[in-house]
């Protein structure tokens, strides 16, 4: 009894507190080993409960939340946004500024002179630049800066 309630309820522990209300302790460790030996053959045939199993077999997936059910029938496309304009390295800080302000997330991304991907640049970076630098190019003001090749 207590090996099929441990089993069928993934519930060892309550089966072994179950067992001891009895009041019968001589099979108390016969019955703890046999509970013990059930529950992991259990868990290695089947991982669910035995209602989740029900429900699994009724084609319902109880492990997978409403939002995730949601999310996984939309597809990348249909959430990203175009990049819209970038800037050059050789462009103006305050120039940035302006195309910056107009952003809608407060960043762009930051090409060189052969379009090739050099980071991040955020509003926030710009207004923080020393007025002694004149461009946005300098890596210490890019995000995610990628590596000379």
């Amino acid at each position: 009894m207590g090996t099929a309630f441990a089993v069928a309820a993934k519930a060892p522990i309550t089966a072994v507190l179950l067992l001891l209300k009895l009041g019968e302790y001589t099979i108390i460790v016969p019955l703890m080993v046999a509970i013990v030996l059930a529950s992991a053959m259990s868990h290695v045939l089947d991982r669910d409960r035995i209602h989740a199993s029900k429900l699994r077999r009724r084609g319902v997936d109880i492990s997978v939340t409403p939002e995730e059910r949601r999310l996984a029938t939309i597809t990348v496309g249909q959430i990203m946004e175009p990049v819209g304009t970038s800037l050059r390295e050789s462009v103006s800080l305050h120039a940035a500024a302006g195309v910056l302000s107009h952003a809608p997330h407060g960043q762009l991304p930051v090409l060189d002179a052969y379009g090739r991907y050099r980071g991040i640049a955020t509003a926030q970076t710009v207004a923080a630049t020393p007025p002694t630098e004149t461009t946005i190019g300098s890596p210490s003001r890019l995000s995610s800066n990628c590596p000379t090749p």
